[in-house]
């Protein structure tokens, strides 16, 4: 395997970033924490970057064997994640810090996701995603909308976004679908607690010589290189700040906030396997 890019930036303050960027001789790993709502904050980080922070390490460890298949996989970061959360006390009854991780197998040539991130193997995208945030995206846009129809302006929009008003309350209690055993909302996230089974996705195989790309979700486009995955991220925003999906891809949950250059953490590495 070779490592052609790596890239991995947080939208502000980096010490903040959520996201991580690992490559070993065993493993590539993305891994996106999850934005933290609780305001709580443990050994100096908020959850999601505390349980990403985790998850990266037991990669660049020695627990986790080469040969490991994605159900012993799975296994061990949930055993990983649950300890870190038990070893700081992390209070019942606040939701779980969680984080959607991708990890490709060198040993096993396979590919591995709980969650949201993004992967191509030679051109052929395999985007992540869960329903309930295209629930809160689309019911988001189509306020907007009727918003922009009204005759409101972009920019007031942006300082005064009433879509996303309109589902602060639900996007506040989504954290009680992860890893549920049922429902149509029901998502896999690495929190500590068992993913079940009907929530797992079959681990991809990567033929030999293949070009690939993982990235975090806060790419919308992922590209063959890192140039133009910015440039198409950055495109989008000047076509669709509010990102209500004008721009081709999913409706989002949030606007492009004013003053920032981009709307969430970003990471990409491309590699040849």
């Amino acid at each position: 395997m070779k490592i052609i890019e790596r890239y991995c930036h947080g939208k502000g303050n980096q010490e903040a970033n959520e996201d991580f960027l690992i490559t070993t001789d065993h493993f590539v790993l993305v891994v996106d924490g999850a934005t933290d709502k609780t305001g709580y904050v443990v050994e100096g980080m908020k959850g999601g970057r505390f349980v990403a922070k985790a998850v990266a390490e037991l990669h660049q460890s020695e627990e986790l064997s080469a040969e490991i298949d994605m159900a012993g996989w799975i296994e061990a970061v949930t055993k990983k994640v649950d300890a870190e959360l038990n070893r700081v006390s992390w209070p019942d009854d606040l939701q779980r810090p969680a984080a959607s991780v991708l990890t490709y197998s060198v040993q096993r040539r396979e590919m591995f996701r709980v969650g949201d991130c993004h992967y191509r193997i030679d051109g052929r995208d395999f985007p992540g995603g869960k329903e309930i945030d295209d629930y809160h995206g689309n019911t988001r846009a189509g306020k907007l909308k009727a918003c922009l129809l009204a005759g409101a302006s972009v920019s007031d929009l942006l300082k005064n976004d009433p879509g996303r008003d309109l589902i602060l309350q639900s996007l506040a209690n989504q954290y009680k679908f992860a890893n549920a055993a049922k429902g149509q909302f029901a998502y896999p996230v690495v929190n500590g607690e068992e993913v079940p089974a009907h929530l797992m996705e079959k681990p991809v195989p990567v033929p030999p010589g293949s070009f690939v790309v993982m990235t975090s979700d806060g790419f919308d486009f992922p590209k063959a290189t890192v140039a133009d995955t910015r440039a198409a991220q950055e495109k989008s925003y000047i076509i669709d700040p509010l990102r209500i999906g004008l721009d081709g891809a999913r409706a989002s949950t949030k606007g492009l906030v004013a003053g920032m250059s981009q709307h969430d953490d970003q990471t990409f590495v491309s590699f040849r396997t």
